[in-house]
């Protein structure tokens, strides 16, 4: 059968799940949410992520690579740690969401995506107005 909780992670021993995840809240004891990577058997680490923001917040999140058998960080890797180019891209991608700014910015973006529906529907309006206006001057 499959393991049970607190038996390992397979083949030897070695420390559980809860082992990784005591690893990273002790790492980031403010952690908003915890992703662990459940490794193959034949691995000796395991991948945690750990966000102190929301999802589309990545200068608040922290790779952590754990020792499988000790439980031990073996690395941590935050935002600036990435390369300008990394960084760069995913602030590009949060922010024309708004969400790189939390809730604050996905409001300013919602309301930016309303200003570009009202001004294509008053550009066609005026667009119209202003054909019929034509029209009617040369068949009068």
């Amino acid at each position: 059968g499959g393991e049970h909780a607190g038996e390992g992670w397979g083949g030897g021993g070695g420390q559980d799940l809860g082992g990784a995840l005591a690893a990273a809240e002790a790492q980031v004891p403010e952690w908003r949410s915890i992703v662990i990577t459940v490794p193959r058997p034949d691995h000796a680490q395991v991948r945690v992520d750990v966000r102190t923001g929301r999802s589309g917040q990545p200068q608040k999140a922290t790779v952590l690579t754990v020792d499988r058998e000790t439980g031990a960080v073996v690395s941590a890797e935050s935002f600036r740690d990435e390369a300008p180019s990394h960084r760069a891209q995913e602030f590009l991608r949060y922010a024309h969401t708004g969400e790189y700014w939390g809730l604050a910015g996905q409001a300013l973006a919602g309301l930016f995506a309303l200003a570009v529906v009202v001004l294509a529907w008053t550009g066609f309006t005026v667009a119209l107005v202003m054909w019929r206006l034509r029209r009617g001057r040369r068949s009068g």
